[in-house]
């Protein structure tokens, strides 16, 4: 968890599911980049993720946490 924009993403998510695209907006990132950083999340078991489809008959991803709290033990930073 040594990404500032990873912990971005954690505060987000921790008030509400939101879509790739939310979360493009809330840390000023590209698509791309943020779509790293959740594959990253999920693989750790932070996040989750599905895929909705739109009003607009696209489909979306949206992202929750996936536990209800982090403990850092500050030995392993």
């Amino acid at each position: 968890m040594g990404s500032e924009t990873r912990w971005e993403i954690i505060r987000a998510l921790s008030t509400e599911t939101r879509t790739i695209h939310e979360l493009t907006e809330l840390v000023d990132l590209s698509k791309g980049t943020v779509s790293v950083h959740v594959k990253q999340l999920e693989e750790a078991g932070l996040a989750a993720s599905r895929f909705n489809v739109s009003d607009n008959g696209g489909v979306e991803k949206e992202i929750s946490l996936a536990v209800d709290e982090i403990t850092v033990d500050l030995r392993d930073i």
